[in-house]
């Protein structure tokens, strides 16, 4: 999925349920910005995106279940929020969580997106349980609009033999945002060996007024830029991510194949033809390319570490197996009982709490001191 997103023009990952290992959180990724809160249990939901942006974390409304960001497109901001919420019971009160998320920014733009593990036919479902209820109570009360559309299903899982499918993954939106949201639709091809289907759409917000600068050399600003572009050359948005160099052409028709079965369920689906079949297929192809993912990217990194020479083997291991606690985003700070508002009052905060200003001194020997620089200078 990390490769699909960062060759892909999308900006921003709403993940629900990310990979975190061992770990209570997610690991840090090179070029990326990984915004999540893992106090006292593990990271269900974070916001993956990509660093230019303006976003600083929401730490007063977040939690692991629940993050929140806010987001600056030119005099605008946009709160968006990556949420879970556990099936069965909702052990952690998210929802509560999110509600008052929701209740507190009610003036401004919201994106609220994830994993609720609800059904209502507002979103496709065939029916409702409690959970969809729940779910549709608190869109309405804030006011926002379901964003998803179509009844692709959004999770498929195989259970003994038989192909269930539901759709849980959701999308909502402010009313005064909601016909910004363009292109929704759910992507198979994102990450082909989850149970869940990537959601991909587009939110075209309004930017502010351009002001073009006057050049006086313009031959001359054309010529440094150019240079400027040829030697230090740039990704395009959208260009394709190179590959890992431990894949290969058998992991791509591994994945190709899993992609073409996968499709074919759906195409027996609108058929009304037996599925149980291409069910199980799939899940024997899905289990099978995940095995010879992991399996070619352990053999990967050993033949990596068995490259180095014998000086730097282990200090090179060593340096990317430790156990240390990614980089953090920008995120808002609570101090003296109330949070910041943005990145420059944290930043001040930061920097007055570990090195606070000299406080004046009433020892004689000091003042003797000041005394005596002061009658230096003048």
């Amino acid at each position: 999925f990390i490769n699909h997103f960062i060759s892909s023009r999308h900006t921003i990952a709403l993940v629900s349920e990310p990979y975190t290992g061992a770990r209570d959180e997610v690991k840090s990724i090179r070029g990326l910005n990984i915004h999540q809160f893992p106090a006292k249990g593990r990271v269900k939901a974070c916001i993956i995106a990509k660093p230019n942006l303006s976003i600083i974390g929401l730490s007063q409304y977040s939690f692991p279940n629940l993050c929140v960001v806010r987001v600056q497109t030119g005099h605008t901001h946009t709160h968006i929020a990556s949420v879970y919420v556990e099936p069965g019971t909702d052990i952690h009160s998210t929802l509560t969580h999110t509600d008052n998320f929701l209740q507190q920014t009610s003036d401004t733009r919201c994106i609220l997106g994830g994993d609720f593990n609800g059904w209502h036919p507002l979103w496709g479902s065939v029916r409702a349980n409690n959970r969809g209820e729940e779910v549709i109570d608190m869109a309405h009360a804030s006011d926002l609009y379901v964003c998803n559309e179509g009844n692709t299903p959004t999770f498929e899982t195989v259970i003994l033999g038989h192909a269930r499918s539901a759709i849980i993954d959701l999308t909502f939106a402010s009313a005064s945002i909601h016909h910004l949201i363009t292109g929704w639709k759910v992507d198979i091809h994102a990450c082909p060996s989850s149970h869940h289907n990537a959601i991909s759409y587009t939110y075209t917000y309004t930017r502010s007024r351009n002001y073009t600068a006057r050049f006086d050399h313009t031959s001359t600003f054309r010529y440094k830029n150019t240079k400027a572009q040829e030697s230090m050359p740039t990704r395009a948005p959208g260009s394709a991510c190179a590959p890992p160099p431990w894949w290969s052409d058998s992991l791509e028709a591994r994945k190709t194949e899993v992609i073409h079965t996968h499709h074919q369920l759906h195409l027996a689906k609108k058929r009304g033809e037996p599925t149980e079949g291409l069910a199980c297929e799939l899940q024997t192809l899905k289990a099978a390319y995940a095995d010879d993912l992991k399996g070619a990217s352990i053999s990967g990194f050993r033949d990596f570490c068995q490259l180095q020479t014998r000086e730097n083997v282990w200090s090179l291991t060593n340096r990317l197996l430790r156990d240390s606690a990614p980089r953090r985003p920008p995120a808002t700070f609570k101090i003296g009982g109330t949070y910041t508002t943005n990145t420059h009052d944290t930043a001040k905060s930061l920097l007055d709490h570990f090195y606070p200003d000299d406080s004046p001194d009433s020892e004689p020997r000091h003042d003797d001191l000041r005394a005596l620089a002061h009658g230096d200078f003048l």
